[in-house]
């Protein structure tokens, strides 16, 4: 896939994908042993990282941040 041609574009790439991987950290959590309570917590702090990151970027956020560019 060719990049981006402005952060932009980079951005709204990424938020795109954000879905994606957060279903993937969803998998790999319930695969992981209760009894490996690192693996999980971390698997738990990417999940609620990318979610996060997924409610804050909305194309209102980039439309304001980013109008300049």
């Amino acid at each position: 896939m060719p990049r981006p041609r402005n952060e932009r574009q980079a951005l709204e790439q990424e938020l795109a994908e954000l879905p994606e991987q957060i279903a993937a950290y969803q998998r790999e959590l319930a695969a992981t042993p209760v009894e490996n309570r690192a693996r999980r917590e971390m698997r738990e702090w990417q999940i609620r990282r990318d979610s996060e990151r997924g409610d804050c970027r909305g194309a209102g956020a980039l439309d304001g941040r980013y109008a300049r560019l």
